[in-house]
Formats: structure tokens, C-alpha cells, sequence
């Protein structure tokens, strides 16, 4: 139990640091450390809720089955970006890897269209 309020006091200076550092440049320095998991992390939730709830889908949807295509490839790709926070990513099989690829090129396609 002292170690852990020995190790909290000892790491005050760099707990303010970090908050100042955040407050600053409006990212923390530990997000770089592994900026592919931020983003992903970042991502994946968000993307997921604009699949759930998007009032709106590109143009290029049009028809009857616009909003649940455009739900659809929102799904796949908060799922790939899901899988790719997961501890083991790197060691995907080939499979797995296209998958993640295939997810990767439909954010690439449709960045312009994240919108709602």
C-alpha cells in the first residue's frame, strides 16, 4: 500500500506536465507513442455511432437502399478499426490483414463523405 502512494507523489510532477502539455497542443504526448492505435481508437467508436445513427449518405447512394449501404460500410469499417486496437493486430494472419486493408481503403474512399 506505501508504494502506491510513493509512486502517485513521485509521479505528480509528471501528471501536471502531461494535463499542460494536453491543454497545449490539445493531444497527449502518449498518443504518439502509438499513433496508429489513437487513431484507431479514436475512430472506430465514432464511426460506429454515425452507422447507428447517420440521418444522411452520399450522394452516389441514391436509391432505396442508400441509407443501409452507406450503415453498412460504416459497420465495416468501425469493425476494422476496432480489430486493429486489439493487442495482438500485428500478428493477424493473412485473412485478418486483408480485412483490415479492405477496411483501411473504404476510410480512404469515403473520408470526404464522413459527414452527417
Amino acid at each position: 500500500m506505501f508504494w502506491a502512494i510513493k509512486r502517485f507523489v513521485r509521479d505528480i510532477p509528471y501528471r501536471f506536465r502531461s494535463i499542460v502539455f494536453r491543454i497545449r497542443h490539445g493531444f497527449a504526448r502518449e498518443d504518439t507513442w502509438s499513433l496508429d492505435d489513437a487513431v484507431a481508437r479514436f475512430l472506430a467508436p465514432r464511426l460506429m455511432y454515425m452507422a447507428e445513427h447517420t440521418s444522411g449518405y452520399p450522394s452516389e447512394f441514391d436509391g432505396e437502399d442508400g441509407d443501409e449501404l452507406w450503415s453498412a460500410i460504416l459497420s465495416k469499417m468501425a469493425d476494422g478499426f476496432e480489430r486493429m486496437t486489439k493487442p495482438d493486430w500485428d500478428s493477424f494472419d493473412r485473412d485478418e490483414m486483408a480485412y483490415a486493408e479492405e477496411c483501411l481503403d473504404l476510410f480512404r474512399e469515403f473520408f470526404f463523405n464522413l459527414w452527417d
